[in-house]
């Protein structure tokens, strides 16, 4: 058993009932909040973990990508992106525009903020 897999075993051991369904549910996985997605990659902080049962977990997919895509566009300082950073908000931008078109604002009719 990796280090990885037995720090989920212990954390799913000591915490064993799913947080989003009242705990009708034994946690399968652990789920952060917030969402990776708001946070360059590798940067998320893992004190945020919490016991779910995986179709919740899986269940709140669309607006942990909608919510990460727009809180990583709060930066509005260009120099404080890296490469990385950029194509993580492409991807989720795509991801979006793919599954959830309906998320992002109509770039027809876009105008500027000021």
């Amino acid at each position: 058993m990796s280090q990885g897999a037995s720090r989920k075993a212990r954390f799913l051991k000591e915490h064993p009932l799913c947080c989003f369904c009242g705990g009708t549910r034994t946690a399968t996985t652990l789920d952060h909040v917030p969402p990776k997605a708001c946070f360059p990659l590798g940067f998320w902080p893992e004190e945020f973990e919490f016991p779910s049962y995986n179709l919740c977990n899986n269940g709140t997919s669309k607006r942990d990508t909608i919510f990460g895509f727009y809180s990583m566009l709060l930066d509005f300082n260009e120099d404080n992106r890296t490469h990385a950073d950029r194509e993580r908000l492409e991807k989720l931008r795509d991801e979006i525009a793919r599954r959830y078109p309906d998320a992002l604002p109509d770039s027809a009719s876009r105008e500027p903020l000021y």
